[in-house]
């Protein structure tokens, strides 16, 4: 019986899921386990349907779990967010300058770290149509001036974003909001500083307000004017239109 079980399994191993990643990715869709769970059943094999008990074992605490790793691709497929992203490790398709400018806010909150990342795949799709590109190419050592203006318009849409940029330019002597603390576990385990309630509230309201005013362009309704945008983030990172001048040209609505 045990080797029928190993065989059943053979070609899905067990694989790691951050359950904090799997409990945020759930906040930002507003689901409970059963909500999930009745989602996920939709695509798991006939007659196994998803337990929300299993579900929520695996989203309660912060540390690394397991599961099988087709149970991992319906989640995120389901949740709609990249599988590195539930595994714990990076997000492998957010722009450079997404995880320069989060970098504090990425470690410490992984739901603005969803948001800024879904915010940035809407304007990468949006910026690459403007540019007459259907999909993100690979990156290279040698980039074209269309690649180098995609580049400097995410840079762009990250500052514009950052809450704590817009502190530090117009507060220059605030000194930024203090990250929490955790106390290591009995176990000896560390899990990393978490934001004040307050400033994670604020900054993903920030990034949800640039998503809504940007929404029109998103879809193709509206042009985008990138020399505004050029002006808005010049003004809260005075060095990054000397670091890279280069910005797309306006372009009619689709459609």
């Amino acid at each position: 019986m045990a080797a029928v079980r190993r065989g059943k399994w053979k070609d899905d191993p067990m694989v790691p899921i951050h359950a904090g990643r799997l409990r945020a990715a759930m906040e930002v869709q507003g689901w409970e386990v059963t909500e999930l769970a009745r989602r996920l059943s939709r695509l798991a094999p006939r007659g196994m349907p998803e337990n929300p008990q299993t579900l929520h074992h695996l989203s309660r605490g912060d540390t690394i779990k397991r599961c099988r790793r087709s149970r991992r691709r319906r989640l995120a497929k389901v949740l709609e967010v990249p599988v590195s992203f539930l595994e714990g490790g990076e997000f492998v398709d957010m722009p450079f300058a997404g995880l320069v400018q989060f970098s504090r806010e990425r470690i410490a909150s992984p739901r603005l770290a969803l948001a800024v990342w879904r915010l940035l795949r809407s304007c990468a799709k949006a910026t690459w149509r403007d540019l007459g590109r259907p999909l993100v190419p690979e990156a290279s050592a040698t980039m074209s001036a269309a690649e180098e203006a995609y580049g400097h318009a995410q840079a762009c849409f990250v500052l514009v974003a950052a809450l704590q940029r817009w502190r530090r330019r117009l507060l220059p002597r605030a000194a930024p909001t203090p990250l929490i603390a955790e106390e290591p576990s009995r176990t000896g385990r560390w899990y990393p500083p978490r934001l004040e309630p307050m400033e994670e509230e604020a900054a993903l309201g920030l990034v949800r307000a640039v998503e809504f005013v940007l929404q029109p362009w998103i879809s193709g309704a509206a042009s985008l004017d990138y020399a505004a945008l050029g002006a808005v983030s010049a003004a809260l990172d005075p060095m990054l239109p000397m670091l890279a001048p280069q910005l797309p040209k306006s372009h009619a609505p689709v459609g």
